[in-house]
């Protein structure tokens, strides 16, 4: 099982708790069923998959397209906005502004 540091509660968290938490919140948010599933992606690196992921997927960002694809889950154009727009909300960032060129 992978642990993350939840900051906000002071605390290790599993991924399996955080995804549970996502999965609740965007089903009540945009009000059909949504399974989130945690990503862990590693930049620059190569990563084989030699089992199915269990608990949480291990990849490299370009990866996630196809398993995404592989996985069979459509979902609609309609709900995939919805979803964007609730994360869109909920997780901007602050973002300070660039000092002026000299």
């Amino acid at each position: 099982m992978f642990y993350i540091q939840d900051t906000a509660a002071g605390k290790q968290t599993s991924l399996r708790t955080k995804d549970e938490t996502v999965s609740k919140w965007l089903t009540s948010a945009v009000g059909e069923r949504v399974q989130a599933t945690p990503i862990l992606t590693l930049p620059g690196w190569w990563v084989e998959l030699k089992a199915p992921a269990r608990d949480v997927y291990i990849l490299n960002p370009k990866q996630i397209a196809g398993i995404c694809k592989s996985r069979g889950n459509r979902v609609s154009e309609n709900l995939v906005k919805r979803i964007c727009h609730q994360l869109d909300q909920k997780c901007k960032l602050e973002v300070a502004p660039k000092a002026p060129v000299a």
